[in-house]
């Protein structure tokens, strides 16, 4: 049983969604280059940028049953 898969899988499209909305929505009401669009894609960068953190770190993978942290 993977628990850790899914769980990286809706941290990556939450938070490339998150930033595709905060775009859209800067765009929408602003209709020019403002400092807030800097700012929130800058924030959905690093959100971004720590989830594939979370996601690829060894030692948080639950689903890893094998004892051992060496690679087969």
């Amino acid at each position: 049983m993977k628990i850790g898969s899914p769980i990286r899988k809706v941290i990556l499209f939450s938070t490339l969604g998150g930033l595709l909305c905060g775009i859209h929505l800067t765009l929408y009401f602003l209709r020019d280059f403002a400092p807030w669009m800097l700012f929130n894609f800058l924030i959905g960068v690093l959100c971004l940028w720590a989830a594939l953190l979370v996601g690829s770190a060894p030692k948080c993978n639950i689903s890893d049953t094998s004892g051992t942290d060496e690679p087969s």
